[in-house]
């Protein structure tokens, strides 16, 4: 169930963060914070920050951070919805019982009713014989190991789980739950899975969500998977997170394959930190959902020439979502299973210990073909958030490619541009004529390090003004474009608070789907957050410091554009309104500049 923003406040407003972290932490008060070692990593010196005003915590060494719920989800390892669970209970707060979340528990509950249904079915004497024998004969004849992932046994006939359920949840929650289908003709329902040994899909939590079936013969489909339900959506779910989880927090690297049995075997082995995904490619939820758990995967899919397109494929969510990906490369014919029921745990580590970077993989992907490998690079690049991770990328692949690097940057620069189809330019700037600059490839704006750290630290200087000054949201909200954050950081927390959903800094930090780099930073201005004196004129001159920053920006991009037109010949009307925009933003920022200068007089 989801809650609403009313009752999430309710229980933030009733929670005492001081009171959760104190007896996992030894804190100390420091002036109105209160300060101790850091839970989330070892340290002598303590960083760890508890802000009981503003509701956050942050580690200064770590970066680790947020709210009571994130406190909850951290230490207990539960959901954003079971956090605000527990903290109700906890502090008196009575949540609503809404109607979707009974249907939601009739759902939870009858998935739960039809794995305990397969289970035993694979365990009675007869009945799991052919099923039992079929997975020994796999190299999986271990019961415990069975039990664990809750292997079960769908029998043949066409309404065996129908008949057992239906009478107790009716026919409509099993459809819904994906659990039976209606016959074509005449009335009643028959079993979605039959004849085949089946895995149960589990949430971290542990609740079932769905099922995913292998035919114990040759009947097609080979797989068949549970269709996405109100509490099923493959695209944001990992099979074995929630056996996994531990392993992977504690060696902080996970292995992702693509199969169920994969999970299992690699188990078997003795490797614990593997999830799947559940039959689909790879996507930005499900590496953002990892990336909760570790800062690194390792990419394992199968050795013939799908799967190793599919490890491609699952590079560019992985970069977006700032997971440090690594390929394993298997030899061809094998996957995860067959090359540990082969050669055991050893066979298995030896490859990983020579994973490939994904420059290395893109390099030996495409050896036959130079272009191609500098273009699936560049794209790569163009999706990292953090500029410092593209910039890496780059140098490596210009490295490895024996390719000019700044000519490989403007490559990504142009992706990246095209991308995101929209340059940060003030609202405050004229408009281009339709089709103006047609045909003319935008230039990339050359920055340092030194350049990357002054935008940060004008945009943390900016929005420290208003997570101290929340009633200055709206006016900000007026005056700067989220868009003009440079830092993916910045930009995250910029989008919280000044976007069309406008949002509190406490509500934003206890959003579960907030990036880690954006969390990390807001929890850090939360932790600080002292009062500023003149906050109003604070925020003036951080808006005017924002907006000429931008034009500046704009103002770069539209005279390198012009040159750019100039030298390919365009036509003489598309380099007079490249002319005259550069213009207009000339003199838009002489009036900034003016702006700034009549408030430092003032």
């Amino acid at each position: 169930m989801r809650y609403g923003e009313e009752t999430i406040e309710q229980v933030r407003q009733a929670a005492d963060l001081l009171e959760l972290i104190g007896p996992q932490v030894a804190l100390r008060k420091v002036g109105q914070r209160w300060k101790g070692l850091c839970p989330f990593h070892g340290e002598k010196t303590p960083s760890f920050m508890v802000n009981p005003e503003r509701q956050a915590y942050h580690c200064f060494g770590c970066g680790a951070g947020g709210d009571c719920f994130r406190w909850v989800m951290e230490t207990e390892k539960l959901s954003f919805v079971e956090a605000v669970q527990t903290l109700a209970e906890r502090f008196g707060v009575t949540l609503p019982q809404a109607a979707e979340e009974d249907s939601a528990g009739r759902l939870y509950q009858a998935l739960e009713d039809a794995a305990t249904f397969y289970r035993r079915t694979l365990e009675d004497r007869e009945a799991g014989k052919d099923a039992r024998a079929y997975l020994a004969g796999r190299g999986f004849a271990d019961e415990e190991l069975l039990a664990r992932f809750g292997v079960g046994l769908a029998p043949a006939g066409w309404d065996g789980l129908a008949q057992r359920l239906v009478p107790r949840f009716g026919m409509a929650v099993l459809l819904e739950a994906g659990l039976v289908l209606k016959r074509e003709r005449g009335e009643g329902v028959y079993d979605r899975f039959r004849g085949r040994v089946v895995v149960p899909l589990r949430l971290p939590s542990g609740k079932t969500i769905g099922f995913g079936g292998r035919a114990l013969g040759d009947e097609t489909p080979k797989y068949l998977n549970s269709p996405e339900t109100p509490v099923y959506r493959k695209g944001k779910f990992l099979f074995g997170l929630d056996l996994a989880k531990k392993a992977i927090r504690d060696g902080e690297d996970a292995v992702l394959v693509e199969g169920y049995f994969d999970v299992i075997g690699l188990a078997q082995a003795g490797i614990e930190e593997v999830v799947a995904t559940a039959g689909t490619a790879l996507t930005l939820d499900q590496c953002r959902l990892l990336r909760r758990s570790t800062p690194a995967v390792s990419l394992v899919f199968d050795g013939d020439a799908a799967g190793q397109a599919a490890a491609e494929k699952a590079l560019s969510p992985c970069v977006q979502a700032g997971l440090r990906a690594r390929v394993v490369i298997l030899p061809t014919g094998d996957d995860p299973d067959t090359l540990v029921q082969k050669g055991g745990r050893g066979a298995f580590d030896a490859l990983r210990a020579k994973a490939r970077s994904p420059i290395e993989f893109l390099a030996e992907r495409h050896a036959d073909d130079r272009e191609a490998a500098l273009k699936a690079a560049a794209a790569l690049a163009a999706l990292a958030e953090d500029p410092i991770v593209g910039g890496l990328l780059v140098e490596e692949a210009a490295r490895t490619m024996a390719f000019d690097a700044r000519a490989l940057s403007r490559e990504v620069e142009l992706r990246r541009t095209g991308r995101t189809a929209v340059r940060p330019v003030p609202r405050a700037a004229t408009a281009p004529a339709a089709g103006a600059s047609a045909g003319v490839a935008p230039a990339a704006i050359p920055r340092t390090a030194h350049d990357d750290r002054a935008a940060r630290a004008l945009e943390a200087d900016f929005l420290a003004v208003l997570v101290a000054h929340p009633e200055l949201l709206a006016a900000a909200a007026a005056a700067v474009d989220p868009a003009w954050f440079r830092s993916a950081a910045g930009r995250g927390v910029a989008e919280l608070l000044l976007g069309p959903e406008r949002r509190s800094p406490q509500a934003g930090l206890g959003d579960p789907d907030l990036a880690p780099e954006a969390r990390s930073l807001l929890s850090a201005l939360c932790a600080e957050a002292p009062r500023i004196e003149g906050p109003e004129r604070a925020l003036l001159e951080g808006v005017v410091r924002m907006k000429k920053r931008a034009f500046k920006d704009d103002l770069k991009l539209l005279q390198a554009e012009l040159g750019t037109a100039v030298a390919a010949g365009a036509p003489a009307g598309t380099i007079a309104a490249l002319q005259g925009r550069v213009q207009d933003t000339a003199a838009a920022l002489r009036d900034v500049t003016s702006e700034a200068w009549r408030k430092e007089t003032e």
